[in-house]
């Protein structure tokens, strides 16, 4: 699918697109008016902004041409006037999501879909935008849309009938994590409580970049057996001895440091496969450990990639004063 058949759609006038004189009204972004030709407007968002514009510039110009899109195509819908399955595959294409998703209903009323409308909707899937995600999902076949549902992050809310929102979802990301070299963050398995990312590296080489300087990765056993360790009498009472100010500082950190599950939609859930857990940082109290940073990664069989999660930590607990 060439990107230069939505820019030729977006600036044409209603009979390319067989529409009828007159403008529907519907609640969307209207298309602002343009002060030049719309033909050298398209000229030039081809040859100097590209399909993915990098300046402020480049992307408002193309906001103008696909609201200029949305209203011609919406036009047509509204006259009753067939539209050609291309036009919706260039709609797909857009970045406004209120042009995407019309575009993937459209592509996903003729099923089943073809290789190429197949592809156009997997790289929906990926859209940061979640009313995208939603239409998209729903023009897959159940196999293969389950297998991206598996890694909702449940912590997030989703209005499966909001699809005209166009909100955009932020990325996650959490300091004193480094990412991992090449590794794609997946909006629709990320959301409030996690980052997640993917590689098709082996699981191996990325337990090694996150396990440098001496940190740690544990199974499950391990890591439960790690924050269920019980506190060592004998070294508190010589601190207490030597340094009784400092001791009660440390049991206050550690005290209003939450124990959380770092398993959470990981463990027994479908397709993930030997999770390991690094440690990236904790806080120590009398041989007890309490994890406050970790990195979670696993063979994900359900992506077929490397899966790198990044749980959000909890905040502080306030004690009463």
């Amino acid at each position: 699918m060439k990107r230069a058949l939505c820019l030729l759609l977006v600036a044409a006038p209603g009979p390319l697109l067989g529409a009828p004189p007159g403008r529907a009204r519907y609640p969307l972004p209207q298309a602002p008016a343009m002060s030049v030709d719309p033909d050298t407007v398209v000229a030039r968002v081809g040859q100097e902004c590209g399909p993915r514009p990098k300046s402020d510039a480049c992307a408002r110009l193309r906001r103008e041409l696909e609201a200029a899109f949305l209203q011609d195509l919406l036009e047509v819908r509204d006259s009753g006037y067939a539209v050609d399955i291309d036009v919706y595959r260039a709609a797909a294409l857009a970045e406004s999501p209120y042009l995407a998703g019309l575009g993937l209903r459209g592509v996903a009323m003729k099923q089943p879909l073809t290789a190429e409308d197949r592809n156009l909707v997997l790289r929906a899937v990926e859209s940061p935008y979640t009313s995208v995600r939603m239409i998209a999902l729903r023009a897959l076949d159940a196999e293969t849309a389950e297998r991206y549902r598996r890694r909702f992050d449940r912590a997030s809310h989703v209005d499966y009938s909001g699809w005209l929102s166009g909100e955009k979802d932020a990325m996650f990301e959490v300091p004193g994590v480094p990412l991992y070299p090449g590794a794609r963050y997946r909006f629709f398995a990320s959301g409030p409580s996690r980052a997640f990312y993917t590689t098709r590296d082996a699981p191996d080489k990325v337990l090694a970049f996150y396990s440098k300087s001496g940190k740690k990765a544990y199974s499950a056993e391990q890591l439960d057996k790690l924050q269920n360790a019980q506190p060592d009498m004998n070294t508190a009472l010589e601190l207490s001895r030597k340094d009784p100010d400092a001791v009660q500082a440390q049991m206050m950190k550690f005290a209003t440091t939450p124990a959380t599950n770092w398993k959470t939609d990981v463990e027994g859930e479908p397709g993930v496969v030997d999770p390991r857990y690094v440690v990236v940082e904790q806080i120590e109290y009398l041989g007890m450990i309490r994890p406050t940073l970790v990195v979670v990664i696993f063979k994900d069989e359900s992506l077929e990639r490397t899966a790198i999660v990044v749980p959000r930590p909890p905040p502080p607990i306030v004690l009463p004063p």
